[in-house]
């Protein structure tokens, strides 16, 4: 069977003047490998308004650290979201290029050596008249 056909997930876009949302759970892996996780596809000319995480069980092991973003391979350019228990609403930082000039694939980043644990990751898009 191909597996490796259409195997790039497509921008999520289904109009203007709404919002829109990308969303993902990571999880973290038993060894403590570093855990790189795609959200989703962000169509070009979208404004990335907010970032919401949710810690549904408390990462453990080393010293977990969760970050959101598109810059291979850090993926530390849209949010740094905290690690404990519990939800977070963030704005993008300051540096994030907004709005996207190209279709942008998002990326959930957990490292530090965490052994488990997992959250859930949305990031929320408008995209206005062209």
């Amino acid at each position: 069977m191909v597996t490796s056909l259409n195997n790039r997930p497509a921008a999520r876009d289904f109009g203007y003047e709404s919002a829109q949302y990308i969303c993902a759970r990571i999880q973290a892996n038993a060894g403590g490998a570093t855990v790189n996780k795609s959200v989703g596809m962000i169509p070009a000319g979208a404004l990335v308004v907010n970032i919401y995480t949710r810690v549904a069980t408390i990462f453990a092991g080393g010293t977990p650290a969760l970050v959101v973003g598109s810059n291979s391979p850090a993926f530390n350019n849209l949010a740094n979201p905290a690690e404990a228990q519990g939800s977070e609403d963030l704005m993008p930082l300051a540096t994030f290029a907004n709005p996207l000039t190209a279709d942008t694939e998002i990326f959930a980043s957990l490292s530090g050596g965490a052994t488990s644990g997992d959250a859930y990751v949305a990031v929320q898009f408008l995209k206005p008249l062209a």
